[in-house]
């Protein structure tokens, strides 16, 4: 793989520590702070799913009980959550009864938000404004269905994604924030430890989002999006002419996009 160094923020201080506790031991009250708190999430997160098991959880929390396996690895602000629209009046009666006041500074058009203490709930009814770029949103709805697993948390049941869709997921998700902090990157890199690149590549297709992907994966790690397309003749010789076209065209979008806000957070070495 090609080498990221990934400059320092907060967010990747833990991750740091785990990884070795002796080099980065001045690390180890972040990690520590972040544990404490998340335990303290998931114990709300815990009463939620108590009554609604099939809400699914997307992102921070997702990935540091299904990935990481250490809630002290992975910072998240809040825990996002996915449900149907027809469960929104039963889910916002749970809230209120548990004391959480409704957060209005960042409401949007499908999604809303609860805090309590150091737990905020963010709640989506579809992951329209979680997925860039914009034509392929209506798409990730309507497959999402074929790509819910079952997990189990304590005896509790709880809905997360696939893990090939949820690498798409991620990485389409990082990159409509613009990979502004350092875990988004440590995210997809420990993420495509766990995908099988074939099945990427056929999702991705059905998905309509392959050539995004692609671009995405090579603009943080050239040998990784390699394991898909070897390189630009293979793609030329494989795919359609639009396709191609469409490839080179989101090439110097993205670099003229993404380029100055990426290079805050890693350099190629």
């Amino acid at each position: 793989m090609r080498h990221i160094r990934i400059i320092l923020d907060n967010s990747i201080k833990p991750y740091l520590y785990k990884r070795n506790p002796t080099l980065y031991s001045h690390y180890r009250n972040a990690y520590m702070q972040n544990k404490l708190v998340n335990l303290v999430r998931l114990d709300e997160f815990k009463k939620l799913i108590k009554e609604f098991p099939d809400v699914l959880v997307l992102k921070g929390l997702d990935i540091a009980l299904n990935y990481y396996n250490d809630l002290g690895v992975r910072p998240y602000e809040d825990i996002d959550i996915l449900i149907k629209k027809s469960q929104q009046t039963k889910i916002v009666e749970f809230f209120t009864r548990n004391g959480y006041k409704r957060y209005y500074r960042t409401e949007k058009l499908n999604s809303f938000e609860y805090y309590k203490f150091a737990t905020k709930f963010h709640i989506h009814t579809s992951l329209h404004n979680a997925v860039y770029p914009q034509p392929y949103l209506a798409l990730f709805d309507k497959e999402l269905p074929n790509f819910v697993i079952t997990a189990h948390l304590d005896g509790l049941s709880y809905k997360r994604l696939e893990t090939h869709f949820n690498f798409i997921y991620i990485t389409l998700h990082s990159l409509k924030h613009n990979f502004d902090s350092s875990i988004r990157i440590v995210d997809i890199i420990e993420l495509s430890k766990f995908v099988n690149w074939q099945i990427v590549y056929n999702i991705s297709k059905r998905l309509k989002c392959y050539n995004i992907l692609i671009t995405t994966l090579n603009f943080l790690f050239s040998k990784v999006a390699n394991n898909i397309v070897n390189n630009r003749m293979s793609f030329i010789k494989n795919h359609s002419g639009l396709d191609f076209i469409l490839y080179i065209w989101l090439n110097p979008i993205l670099i003229v996009q993404y380029l100055p806000l990426l290079c805050k957070n890693i350099k190629f070495t």
